[in-house]
């Protein structure tokens, strides 16, 4: 899987930036410098839904695919930061397979490669990128699963409690059931 350009920080949050929080705690506009004209340029994020990638991943035929489209070009331009929160992906999993009728290995190596686009910050990035090797290797393991055991490998301790027997296929990972 590529690697994502997934922002973190301290406890695996979101790499933070001087100017990051608004009121409330709302992401706000983050002032970068313009490639080549040395003034600075504002750089608008904001929370994405899982709309906005069904939209885009449906096609042309889809009646919110242009606004999407819209959108994602001005995450290409550089002026708009998506942040993608792992719940948001668990829900694009669910369409890809459920809608799209992707394989679970097309489902987690599209996803895996949009994670990793420019423009997207996704606070739980190496965690959702392992949750998705795991369910496109492992057709027993649900996304939910996945990401459990994905979380519990990349930040320890490396123990899930569960009955799901399922769990047991991934390395590295001991389940508690007593």
């Amino acid at each position: 899987m590529p690697s994502s350009r997934a922002s973190s920080g301290p406890a695996g949050g979101p790499r933070r930036h001087p100017g990051d929080e608004g009121a409330a705690g709302h992401p706000a506009t983050v002032s970068e410098q313009s490639v080549g004209r040395g003034r600075p340029r504002r750089r608008s994020r904001a929370y994405a839904d899982s709309t906005l990638f069904v939209a885009l991943l449906a096609g042309p035929d889809h009646p919110l695919h242009d606004p999407a489209l819209g959108i994602f070009r001005r995450v290409a331009d550089g002026r708009l930061d998506l942040i993608v929160p792992s719940l948001v992906v668990a829900e694009i999993v669910y369409i890809a397979r459920s809608l799209m009728g992707w394989t679970r290995r097309e489902s987690a190596d599209r996803i895996g490669a949009l994670l990793g686009a420019d423009g997207l910050v996704v606070p739980e990035g190496a965690t959702l990128l392992r949750a998705l090797e795991l369910y496109g290797a492992e057709r027993r393991l649900d996304f939910a699963d996945a990401y459990l055991a994905a979380a519990a490998l990349e930040a320890g301790p490396p123990v899930v409690a569960s009955f799901d027997t399922d769990l047991d296929r991934v390395e590295g990972v001991s389940r508690i059931s007593t």
